[in-house]
């Protein structure tokens, strides 16, 4: 059988099972993506390596409230030098207890995201939360806390000045937008530019795991990117 009518096959029956598993139901979704068969498989989480670390946790989570409270602060995943840069909103408690940007079943599924587009963590891509630590009760971060972290995102950017930006999540969306506050559905479907580097916004995976629906605006966002980074 033809290997990429069994990869699409197969995207197809992830989401079936995922539907079913989680609504009971099979709720509307778009094309399934365009796999290439020389597509690297995606790693297990414990085999990322974060490349070329340019600013470990140092003075920006000296004095943070959150570290006082004992908060773990979550190391990006990838690689620094990469064209894609990946910022998704703060961890939540399975990515805090996993010390991971994502919980284990985002993951999975943001993995298959970038597969979609032949990009494979951690040579193809950087992935990191907007803020390192879990904001209490999952709240949307305060000024404060985007602010602490946001400058070492934009010391390692104006560094490393990746190809694109992928915002996931209301408050990476807003942060790298300008329009904070507002819901990815208001935002995305645009090009915006962060210091002349093209930025792409979508929903997070945890937002597409709860609403089957929106797996077609993100597939539309993801060829987007994919069109950024290809020139084209």
């Amino acid at each position: 059988m033809d290997q990429k009518k069994l990869y699409t096959d197969f995207w197809n029956l992830l989401s079936d099972s995922e539907d079913y598993f989680r609504y009971g139901m099979k709720t509307t979704r778009g094309e399934a993506p365009e796999f290439s068969p020389e597509a690297p498989g995606a790693p297990a989480p414990e085999s990322f390596v974060l490349e070329n670390e340019v600013l470990p946790p140092t003075e920006n989570c000296e004095g943070c409230p959150m570290l006082k409270a004992g908060r773990k602060a979550i190391a990006p995943l990838g690689t620094v030098k990469s064209e894609l840069w990946v910022i998704t909103d703060p961890p939540s408690l399975e990515a805090e207890r996993e010390k991971t940007p994502l919980g284990h079943g985002e993951m999975d599924y943001f993995q298959k995201w970038m597969s979609a587009i032949e990009l494979s963590l951690p040579g193809d891509l950087l992935l990191q939360n907007l803020t390192r630590c879990r904001t209490p009760g999952n709240r949307p971060p305060f000024a404060e806390e985007l602010n602490r972290c946001g400058r070492e995102i934009i010391s390692r950017l104006k560094i490393h000045r990746p190809k694109a930006i992928l915002a996931m999540g209301p408050s990476s969306a807003g942060w790298f937008s300008g329009l904070k506050g507002q819901k990815v559905s208001e935002i995305r479907g645009r090009l915006y530019m962060w210091n002349d580097i093209p930025v792409v916004v979508t929903y997070s995976p945890d937002q597409v795991l709860s609403y089957g629906e929106l797996k077609r605006p993100v597939w539309e966002d993801l060829k987007s990117l994919r069109n950024i980074l290809s020139g084209s």
